[in-house]
């Protein structure tokens, strides 16, 4: 007698659709960098549940916005907090480099570290946000939205304090 592991029977019990549902084509993140009369968190909600609309739209199941739309909303967003940060960190080097050895040293280091703890901050309150209420089977996607929206948050933030900087 075959045993089956829990991957296959959960594959097993999943609808099929000759399509695959892509999450990313149903967001864009990067809307979400200037939001048009709403707050970050509220752009950030709002992309999500239009994919969640649309991957039910295309028949899906709410499995599929557990761990395909949220877990993509944190992709772009991760992607353009990494282009800004790139930016931010070259932006510092080359300050450093014409003010070597006067007060403006030090600076890429400190984007680092700031970046580092900001990261433990970013994670340690999506999963404290689980713990608070989104325990069942959608913690996962919780989290992910979560992250998603902190980590557009922090783009805004790093914008705002030394944006003008970057090049």
């Amino acid at each position: 007698m075959k045993k089956f592991t829990a991957a296959a029977v959960i594959l097993f019990c999943l609808p099929f659709s000759a399509a695959a549902f892509e999450a990313s084509e149903h967001l864009n993140m990067s809307v979400c960098e200037v939001p048009q009369g709403i707050g970050i968190s509220a752009c950030v909600s709002k992309q999500i549940h239009g994919c969640m609309n649309a991957a039910e739209g295309e028949g899906e199941s709410s499995y599929v916005y557990q761990k395909s739309c949220g877990p993509a909303a944190f992709d772009q967003a991760d992607r353009l907090l990494n282009s800004f940060y790139q930016a931010a960190i070259q932006s510092a080097k080359r300050v450093e480099l014409g003010f070597k050895g006067s007060a403006y040293s030090g600076q890429e280091e400190l984007l680092r570290e700031s970046q580092r703890a900001w990261l433990g901050v970013r994670d340690m309150t999506c999963e404290l946000a689980v713990s608070f209420g989104a325990t069942m089977s959608g913690s996962d996607a919780y989290i992910s939205g979560c992250q998603a929206r902190l980590t557009m948050q922090r783009i805004e933030d790093l914008k705002y304090e030394i944006g003008g900087y970057v090049e």
